[in-house]
C-alpha cells in the first residue's frame, strides 16, 4: 500500500481540529503521513494538535502567514505517493482515504475528486450534489481537456483542493498563489488539472464540510471589500496569461459576474465617503483589464443573478464609473423612509432624498456627466431607477 500524506492547515479552530484530526486517524487505509501547519494560531489549536504528535504526525509551526503559504509548506513535508488536503473544521468518512485510493488505482488517475456533505451546527444541511456518476476525464484528449476547464470557469465543482486525493508528483509541480487571499485554490486546480492526464471525479460524499455561519460578515469592512476585488482582477488575469485553450470572452464574461459580485457590497458599506468611493471606482475601471472587456464583452451575452447585477455589469463594461456611482449610492441599495428636515420642511419620500442628496453630491461634477444643472442629474436618477424597474 502506498504512502498518502494529507495536509491540514490550522489557524484558530480549537472548536473543531479535534474532530478533524480524530476523522482522519480513524480511516480505515492507515499507511497516512498527517502534516499539520499552524498558521500562527492564537488560540489552543496548537496545544490540541500536539496531544496527537506521534511518528504518523508531522507538526509545523510557524508564524501567520496566510493559507497558501501554509499549504506550499504542507507540499514540500509530502513523503506519500498521494497528497489529500482537509481544512481543520472539516472532517472525512472513515472509509475516505481507502475508497478513492482504490480509484486513483483503478483509473489510474492523478486525481480523484470526491462530492462533499455539507453540515452546520444544527445538522446536515441539504444541497445539490456536484456529482450523479464517476466521470472520467482523459485530459490528452482536448476535448476532454476543454471540458473540464470550461466546467471549472463557468461552475464552482472544482473551486477546491480539499476532498481531492493527487499524485504527489503531479502536486509538487504547482504552487498556491501567495498573493490571494481568495481564489488560491480555484487557481492551483486550474493550474494543476492543466498538466494531469486523468481525473476521475465520483458521487461519493467522502468530505464533510463544515458551513460556518458564525464566519460570515455580510457587513465586511471596506478593506476586506477592496482585497476582494483586488484578488478577483488578479486571479483572472492569471487565468487569461494561462487560457489552456478557453475562450477569451468565456474567461471574461465570469470575471465580470463575479467581480459584480463584490462591487455591489460597496453601496451598503458605511466605511467609505461618497467621495472615496466615487474615486475608488474611478481608479478600478482604469485597470487594463476593463479595455479589453469594454471592446470584447456583450452584455446581453452574461446570465446575471438579477436585474441590479446587470445594471451594474453593464456600467463596469462601458467603463462608466459616474453613472456606475450613482446607481450604486441611489438606485441599488435599499432605500428606507428617511426624514430628513430641510429649513421648516421634513422630507419622509426616499426618492426625493435620493435626489436631494445626489444634487449635492454632484454639484460641480455635473459637466462630467454631461448634465447641465442638478435638475439633469435628478432626471438622471429617476431614469436610472426606471431601468431597473422595467427589467
Amino acid at each position: 500500500m502506498d504512502l498518502i500524506s494529507i495536509i491540514l492547515p490550522v489557524y484558530n479552530c480549537e472548536k473543531w481540529v479535534e474532530r478533524c484530526i480524530e476523522s482522519i486517524l480513524n480511516q480505515t487505509y492507515q499507511n497516512i503521513q498527517i502534516i499539520i501547519i499552524n498558521d500562527g494560531s492564537t488560540d489552543n489549536s496548537l496545544e490540541i494538535c500536539r496531544k496527537y504528535e506521534n511518528d504518523k504526525i508531522v507538526i509545523v509551526n510557524k508564524e501567520n502567514s496566510g493559507v497558501s503559504k501554509t499549504r506550499n509548506i504542507g507540499l514540500e513535508k509530502a513523503e506519500g505517493k498521494y497528497i489529500f488536503f482537509i481544512d481543520a473544521d472539516d472532517y472525512i468518512k472513515s472509509d475516505c482515504i481507502e475508497n478513492m485510493y482504490k480509484k486513483a488505482k483503478e483509473y489510474d488517475a492523478d486525481v480523484v475528486k470526491c462530492d462533499n456533505e455539507q453540515f452546520d451546527d444544527k445538522g446536515t444541511i441539504n444541497k445539490e450534489k456536484l456529482f450523479n456518476n464517476i466521470y472520467l476525464y482523459d485530459l490528452q484528449d482536448n476535448k476532454s481537456k476543454n471540458q473540464i476547464l470550461n466546467e471549472m470557469i463557468e461552475t464552482y465543482k472544482y473551486n477546491n483542493v480539499w476532498g481531492e486525493l493527487i499524485l504527489t508528483e503531479k502536486a509538487k509541480k504547482i504552487k498556491f498563489d501567495t498573493n490571494l487571499a481568495m481564489g488560491e485554490d480555484f487557481l492551483y486546480n486550474y493550474n494543476l488539472y492543466n498538466i494531469c492526464n486523468k481525473i476521475v471525479v465520483i458521487p461519493d460524499e467522502y468530505y464533510c464540510y463544515y458551513f460556518n455561519k458564525s464566519g460570515m460578515n455580510f457587513n465586511e469592512s471596506i478593506a476586506k471589500i477592496k482585497r476582494k476585488i483586488e484578488d478577483t482582477i488578479y486571479f483572472y488575469k492569471e487565468i487569461l496569461k494561462n487560457s489552456h485553450g478557453i475562450e477569451e470572452n468565456k474567461i471574461l464574461q465570469n470575471f465580470i459576474k463575479e467581480l459584480v459580485l463584490h462591487i455591489v457590497m460597496i453601496a451598503n458599506n458605511k466605511e467609505i465617503s461618497k467621495k472615496d468611493k466615487k474615486q475608488y471606482l474611478q481608479n478600478l475601471l482604469k485597470d487594463e483589464i476593463f479595455k479589453t472587456i469594454n471592446k470584447k464583452v456583450n452584455l446581453e451575452d452574461i446570465v446575471f443573478q438579477n436585474t441590479r447585477h446587470k445594471i451594474v455589469g453593464k456600467y463596469l463594461i462601458k467603463t462608466d464609473y459616474l453613472k456606475l456611482y450613482l446607481y450604486l449610492e441611489y438606485v441599488y441599495k435599499p432605500l428606507k423612509a428617511i426624514k430628513l428636515k430641510l429649513g421648516n420642511y421634513i422630507i419622509i419620500n426616499p426618492i426625493s432624498l435620493a435626489i436631494d442628496k445626489a444634487r449635492k453630491s454632484f454639484k460641480g461634477e455635473a459637466e462630467k456627466l454631461g448634465l447641465k444643472n442638478e435638475e439633469d442629474v435628478a432626471k438622471m436618477i429617476k431614469e436610472l431607477r426606471k431601468e431597473k424597474k422595467s427589467k
